[in-house]
């Protein structure tokens, strides 16, 4: 599982969030910080 802690200043909310598309829950417990953990691989390699 994939933890990372991040700082947006245009996030205000407080509280969990769960992202259906990316597979991730998000918990910011302050206005502006949030952690995410799972989601998908930020790369996508194409099989041939």
């Amino acid at each position: 599982m994939r933890v990372k802690l991040f700082f947006k200043w245009y996030d205000l909310w407080v509280g969990f969030y769960y992202d259906k598309q990316d597979e991730a829950l998000y918990f910011c417990p302050f206005p502006t910080i949030g952690i995410k953990f799972g989601g998908k691989p930020d790369v996508y390699y194409k099989i041939r």
